[in-house]
């Protein structure tokens, strides 16, 4: 039964042929088509065709020559039409004189293209002469040649594919092509769509610093590529709707990813890395002018533990992260203006949360920290957000330290965040919501404020209904929680965590020394109810049990 590939070939073969030879002439087996009686350019083409097939008789080692002479002219062999050896599945290899400038496909970027030498499974070698002319190499060139191994790219080519093509790749499908090189003063602009999809033996390349495009699902299922470094000289990678490939999408054994120092990507579009199981750092080099983050980039990426967002970057599109299960803290830096949904949706290991300090709002969107396990949040800038609050019910949140850029949180922001143990102050009380901290325990989180601060929040509304209010010294905007040890209590008993070896001397609310220990060792200690005054090392507290 034909293919409907197969099928649309005959119908343009009935419309389009009114013979049944598809070449001008032929030389030493091998057939032409006469480009040019001006310049006396001629390609190498098939030799004809049925009714409803190609008719193809290449196999073996073919040598095509760059002049071939007819009707006493000499003609240069310019191109290497599409569909020239088409499903010639006895070709072995195949030698291109330097003469060629263009290899090419029939219907070039659409989705029924027939490639060159598509389809010629048991092609091994493919040789370009010195100082090969070659510019472009189009869609679906090799498409399917699974027998191929290994190519070097002439320097001279500039595209391979077509970016807004929705045809195949220039090399899918060659399932076994495990090197594709690039001399060092390559002049390659543009890697198409699908050029390397699916080439699942592909276990490096180095994209040279001339490429300024990198089409749709360009290297989508290469199973085997390790790592990836993207030139500075890159200012788009591209996502087809046609496809919906991503350009480094399901490489699953890709474990790092670079951005070269002063990289011109602006956008990092949708899916770029999605279903990269294995990924476990991403790197951006100084001076990058990335903007923008688009939805899904590393959906599912669930080894990723290690990624330093560009200041540059202005906005992260939906699902970014989400699934990412290994990522364990994330730095949002001040550019950042909007957080869309579910961009950290299911990374169930992400501890610590870090928003840069900064005047600008940052909006996040809902379901941003869904499934996440945060203990630790520096929040640095005012957040606005669709309700519910980004940070609703997340109980394993322990430690909140607020940044003196933020001047308002809003209501059910931490709304209940019941687990939040020591919230950490660097200026004066910004403006809160009755509900701020909804379903809070205030009598046992310990609300530490700056030396100087303590009047001003037990006035202030909110503020004031926490029981446990601490001046401390930050020593800056982010380690002041360090300053003061973090305590728990259960019925009547007190334990801290983070003063073994301290001095601890607990006073009742008169001065009276209730119970000293000179060197802490991280047990509990049993009180009757009342308010006490702690001593641990140099620092005090009141508490109240």
């Amino acid at each position: 039964m034909k293919t409907i590939k197969q099928l649309l070939i005959t119908i343009a073969v009935l419309l389009c042929s009114t013979t049944l030879q598809a070449h001008d002439f032929e030389v030493d087996g091998i057939y032409y088509n006469i480009l040019s009686t001006d310049s006396l350019t001629v390609e190498v083409t098939y030799r004809g065709v049925s009714c409803d097939e190609y008719s193809h008789e290449y196999s073996g080692d073919v040598i095509i020559p760059s002049d071939v002479t007819y009707s006493e002219n000499v003609y240069s062999v310019t191109t290497i039409g599409g569909g020239s050896f088409y499903n010639c599945d006895s070709l072995t290899s195949i030698v291109i004189p330097c003469s060629v400038t263009s290899i090419e496909s029939i219907g070039d970027g659409t989705p029924f293209g027939i490639g060159a030498f598509e389809g010629c499974s048991n092609l091994k070698t493919v040789t370009f002469g010195e100082n090969s002319q070659l510019t472009s190499i189009g869609n679906e060139v090799f498409y399917n040649c699974s027998s191929l191994t290994s190519i070097e790219i002439p320097n001279s080519v500039k595209t391979i594919g077509v970016i807004s093509a929705i045809s195949n790749g220039a090399f899918e499908g060659c399932s076994n092509l495990k090197t594709v090189t690039f001399g060092d003063n390559s002049q390659l602009t543009s890697i198409g769509n699908n050029v390397f999809y699916n080439c699942s033996s592909l276990t490096n390349i180095e994209i040279p610093n001339s490429v300024t495009s990198i089409g749709s699902g360009a290297f989508n299922g290469c199973s085997s590529l390790t790592s990836i470094e993207i030139p500075n000289s890159v200012t788009w990678l591209y996502f087809n709707n046609y496809h919906h490939r991503g350009a480094f999408e399901n490489c699953s054994s890709l474990t790092n990813v670079t951005f070269e120092e002063n990289s011109q990507l602006t956008i990092i579009v949708e899916s770029t890395f999605s279903g990269c199981s294995s990924l476990t750092n991403v790197t951006f080099g100084k001076d990058s002018q990335l903007t923008s983050i688009g939805n899904n980039v590393f959906y599912n990426c669930s080894s990723l533990t290690n990624i330093e967002i560009p200041n540059s970057v202005t906005s992260i599109g939906s699902g970014a992260f989400n699934g990412c299960s290994s990522l364990t803290s994330i730095e949002i830096p001040s550019g950042i203006t909007n957080i869309e949904d579910d961009v950290f949706n299911g990374c169930t290991s992400l501890k610590h949360l870090s928003i840069e300090d900064g005047e600008t709002i940052l909006k996040l969107e809902s379901n941003t920290f869904s499934d996440c396990s945060l203990e630790t949040i520096y929040m640095g800038r005012t957040i606005s957000f669709s309700s519910p609050s980004p940070f609703y019910n997340i109980r394993t949140l322990k430690t909140l330290t607020i940044g003196s850029d933020v001047t308002e949180i809003y209501g059910k922001t931490f709304y209940n965040c019941s687990g939040i143990e020591s919230i950490y102050m660097t200026s004066v009380p910004p403006s809160a919501g009755d509900d701020t901290f909804s379903n809070t325990n205030y009598y046992l989180t310990t609300l530490y404020v700056p030396n100087g601060t303590l009047g001003f929040y037990q006035t202030a509304d909110v503020w004031k209904e926490f029981w446990n209010i601490q001046e401390y010294e930050p020593t800056s905007s982010k380690d002041g929680e360090a300053e003061i040890p973090n305590f728990s209590i259960t019925s009547n008993n007190i334990s801290f965590s983070n003063a073994n070896n301290s001095t601890v001397a607990i006073y009742s609310i008169n001065g009276v020394l209730v119970k000293k220990i000179d060197k802490y060792a991280g047990e509990e200690i049993t009180l009757e109810k009342g308010v006490y005054i702690v001593s641990v090392g140099d620092k005090a507290m009141k508490i109240k049990l």
